[in-house]
C-alpha cells in the first residue's frame, strides 16, 4: 500500500484563454481531488488571479499530470464533475481505466459502466477466458476425443474479433501481461 506523501497526484494545466490568446501565460498547475467543488474554486481563484480575465471567463486545459497517460481523453475543457469522478475511477482502479476512458474516447460514464457491470475477470489471455467460459457453460468435462478438437485460442480470438468481448493487457506488478476482458453484451 502506498504512503499518503508517495501517493500519486494528478495535476491539470489550466489557462485562462483572455490571457493566452493576448500572449501571457498566466495558467498553473491545479491538483485535482475528487471532490468537484474544490475544483471549481481552484479554477475561479486562478481566473480571479489574472488581469487579464473575468472571473467567469473562459479557460481550457493545456496539458496532464498524474492521469496514466490518457488526460489527452478527457479533453481541453471537460465536466469538473467527470474529471473528479475520474480521479476518483484512477485512484480505485488505476490503469485500467484509464485504458478504457482511452478505449471511449473520453466517456467517463462509458468508461465507470463497464467496470461496473461488464468486468469479466483478469486473465493470463483471451484463449484463458474462452476456455473458462466454455467450461461454465457445459455439465461436467469435454470428452477427451472431442477435447483434442477444441482451439481456444481460437475461440478467443473469435469473441475479441466478433466483438463480443473488449480485452485490455497491461502489466502487473510482476511486469506479466494480464488481460482483463468485459462482455460487450448488454447486461440486465
Amino acid at each position: 500500500m502506498e504512503s499518503n506523501e508517495n501517493a500519486q497526484r494528478h495535476l491539470i494545466y489550466v489557462a485562462p484563454l483572455a490571457a493566452y490568446s493576448s500572449g501571457h501565460d498566466t495558467g498553473r498547475w491545479i491538483e485535482v481531488t475528487k471532490c468537484e467543488e474544490e475544483l471549481k474554486e481552484k479554477i475561479t481563484e486562478l481566473l480571479d488571479d489574472c488581469p487579464y480575465s473575468a472571473v467567469d471567463g473562459d479557460w481550457r486545459i493545456h496539458d496532464y499530470q498524474g492521469f496514466c497517460d490518457c488526460g489527452h481523453s478527457l479533453g481541453e475543457h471537460p465536466s469538473l464533475k467527470e474529471l473528479a469522478e475520474f480521479v476518483g475511477l484512477i485512484e480505485q482502479h488505476g490503469k485500467l481505466v484509464a485504458e478504457l476512458l482511452d478505449y471511449f474516447c473520453g466517456d467517463v460514464e462509458e468508461a465507470k459502466r463497464y467496470l461496473d457491470e461488464k468486468y469479466l475477470g483478469a486473465f493470463d489471455s483471451a484463449a484463458d477466458y474462452a476456455e473458462k467460459d466454455a467450461l461454465g457453460k457445459i455439465q461436467g468435462e469435454i470428452p477427451v476425443v472431442i477435447a483434442a478438437y477444441v482451439n481456444y485460442e481460437a475461440m478467443g480470438r473469435d469473441l475479441l474479433l466478433g466483438g463480443e468481448i473488449l480485452a485490455i493487457k497491461l502489466l502487473d506488478a510482476e511486469d506479466r501481461k494480464i488481460v482483463h476482458i468485459f462482455t460487450n453484451r448488454p447486461t440486465n
